[in-house]
């Protein structure tokens, strides 16, 4: 299995060699600009948390959290510290109606953030309803330190959540283990303290268990892995069989190919050509 799928990459991989270009070349230049970029960044940031540092800590984990997001938000921040112009009439040519550079970026900030927020506490009251009572009362009490304060849950969940969105059935598996973690660190906890022999003997058996139900999730969890590669793989096949049936076609019409492609030729040499200059 191991050698059909180097073989399928490697052939997959010269079928497409004519799209292929420098990618060392490429691959410095775009570390260049991604390092300039980041500096550029850093730099607005700093900016910011001058005037505002919640909203310059909230973009700082939107950026650990999220980097495509955080990239969106900071081309608004650049373009509205540019001032752009409103072009919904010719009064606004020569800079009348411009938008007040941050008035933008902010409501939007906080629109996309609002919504991404509530959709975490929505999905967390259906699977962890504690911790989403916990996130509401934060933002309850103090909304400007609620997002420092409650990153850990996000930490925590996030990943569960936003993999539930592309693969439910991984997302279940998810949710599965971490309780099950959650519990064998109450257990170890426990033990440690406990003197009691019957107890203790209680103890083990259960953290016996969840360490086999764990192995049971984390086998799952690589089913699920090995399935989606078999499925990669597939659409791997696929392609070369294609590719395969296109290159046969074309060396099956291989003299008539020649013929045509050498009549075309022929055909344009004996055009007269006209020297317009």
């Amino acid at each position: 299995m191991r050698k059909t799928a180097l073989f399928l990459i490697l052939t997959a991989s010269l079928l497409f060699a004519d799209e292929v270009f420098d990618e060392h070349a490429e691959g410095e230049l775009h570390g260049r600009m991604k390092k300039h970029t980041e500096q550029k960044y850093e730099r607005i940031l700093d900016e910011i948390a001058e005037k505002d540092r919640p909203r310059a800590e909230e973009l700082r984990k939107l950026r650990e959290e999220n980097p495509k997001a955080f990239h969106e938000e900071m081309k608004d921040i650049i373009k509205d510290k540019m001032g752009r112009p409103d072009f919904r009439g010719p009064e606004h040519r020569h800079g009348e109606g411009r938008f007040e550079p941050g008035e933008r970026f902010r409501a939007k900030f906080k629109e996309r953030f609002a919504k991404r927020n509530d959709e975490f506490i929505e999905w967390l009251e259906e699977n962890f309803p504690e911790e989403a009572e916990k996130m509401k009362k934060a933002f309850e009490a103090d909304p400007n330190s609620a997002f420092k304060n409650t990153a850990y849950i996000r930490s925590k969940y996030r990943r569960i959540f936003e993999t539930e969105k592309r693969n439910p059935e991984m997302a279940e598996l998810m949710k599965n283990d971490l309780e099950l973690k959650q519990r064998r660190e109450q257990i170890t906890e426990q033990l440690r303290y406990c003197e009691n022999e019957q107890e203790m003997k209680e103890l083990e058996d259960e953290l016996r268990d969840i360490v086999s139900m764990r192995l049971n999730v984390i086998l799952e969890k690589r089913r699920l892995k090995l399935e989606d590669l078999q499925k990669k793989l597939q659409q791997i096949e696929k392609e070369i069989n294609k590719q395969q049936k296109d290159l046969e076609a074309l060396d099956d019409q291989r003299d008539s190919l020649i013929k045509n492609r050498l009549e075309e030729l022929i055909e344009e040499s004996k055009r007269q050509k006209v020297n317009w200059e």
